[in-house]
């Protein structure tokens, strides 16, 4: 064990199924609901960050659907001009051949 562990307060232990690496664990320093509690506040900060991410990627998800409709409304009525186009032109170029 290091010097550093043991002004820590740290004591070895064999962690299970392992290849005999040792690591070092708090001794009275922590009970179990105290980690309990450490690791419960880590997990609400780790999910409200995940929250606002998730908030972030859905409000691009709308502004993208929007988007997308603006523009379908714009082809919609770009290709309506275009076919008429087409149409006239193939009606006097039968007109013509007939």
């Amino acid at each position: 064990m290091s010097a550093s562990a043991r002004k820590r307060g740290l004591t070895p232990f064999r962690r299970e199924n392992t290849d005999q690496r040792r690591c070092y664990a708090p001794t009275a320093t922590y009970t179990n609901l105290d980690r309990a509690d450490e690791i419960m506040r880590h997990f609400d900060v780790v999910a409200e960050s995940l929250r606002s991410e998730i908030r972030t990627v859905a409000e691009g998800f709308v502004a993208t659907n929007e988007r997308i409709d603006r523009l379908e409304t714009v082809m919609s009525g770009r290709f309506g001009e275009l076919e008429a186009m087409i149409r006239l032109s193939f009606s006097e170029l039968a007109r013509r051949i007939s």
